[in-house]
């Protein structure tokens, strides 16, 4: 009894109407605050590089530089011959599955022929030799 007397409270009078939802309690919902601006950082300073160590002359790191240049040369190359090879497999695939397929329409096509033929030569017939009900 004590229940449907406080439904009907709530239903009569709008009860708290900010925190009910049909007959369902809503729970306080907290305002959105914006969150703060965030500064941006300060750009780091730019390093100047590491000085070279003692000893390491000029010559050695243009020697470096010069087979660090030969080897990407030759990767190069051999990245070219690889792709030689898959593009000539390629082509070579395809051009088989061309041959083989030409071949085939060939095939259907002296099929269609024949049985085109055939059906004529089976409608000549019927015309020559009609069918006799008497």
């Amino acid at each position: 009894t004590a229940a449907l007397w406080i439904r009907h409270r709530e239903a009569d009078h709008h009860y708290n109407q900010d925190r009910h939802f049909g007959h369902c309690l809503r729970a306080p919902v907290a305002p959105m605050q914006p969150p703060p601006p965030v500064e941006a950082p300060p750009p780091p300073a730019r390093m100047p590089p590491p000085p070279l160590p003692w000893g390491y002359p000029e010559a050695h790191r243009d020697r470096q530089w010069e087979e660090e240049k030969v080897k990407l040369q030759e990767l190069g190359r051999q990245a070219e011959d690889v792709m030689t090879k898959f593009s000539e497999s390629t082509l070579d695939s395809i051009m088989t599955t061309v041959e083989a397929l030409k071949a085939k329409l060939a095939e259907h096509r002296a099929q269609r022929e024949q049985a085109q033929r055939q059906i004529e030569k089976q409608l000549e017939e019927q015309r020559n030799n009609p069918h006799r009900f008497v």
